[in-house]
């Protein structure tokens, strides 16, 4: 779980607000072919004045809000840092952005790496 501090409960927010969460993924550089840059993640709120750390902590005080899907197979492997672990494993270390912005009931995500707009996700909150 990813935790924000963009938009508190009862947190009053203009017609547009923006709120930009980070992401930073390990993929094992593979032997052969491409590596998989295509992620899932899945954007959860919590109405509670103190929100759990994990999900397990209070999974009843937890919503799906959607699911945004991530997109990098545009930018060069180059471009990525690469990391070895303990048992001898290469890792490229992908580092990006997203940032959401609500404008009235849409959400709009972009990802952006290194500043560069990586792809569009709009997506509307579910009626209640």
């Amino acid at each position: 779980m990813i935790r924000c501090s963009g938009i508190k409960r009862n947190e009053v927010i203009a017609q547009t607000a923006v709120v930009t969460y980070p992401f930073v993924y390990m993929v094992k550089v593979p032997t052969r072919g491409p590596p998989n840059l295509k992620f899932t993640d899945t954007l959860l709120a919590c109405d509670l004045d103190h929100p759990p750390d994990y999900n397990f902590e209070n999974p009843s005080a937890i919503e799906t809000v959607c699911t945004v899907h991530s997109d990098l197979t545009a930018v060069p492997t180059s471009k990525f840092g690469r990391q070895k672990n303990s048992d001898g494993n290469w890792y490229y270390k992908i580092e990006f952005d997203m940032t959401m912005t609500i404008v009235d009931e849409v959400i709009k995500f972009e990802l952006l790496y290194e500043g560069t707009s990586y792809g569009l996700v709009t997506t509307k909150f579910d009626e209640k």
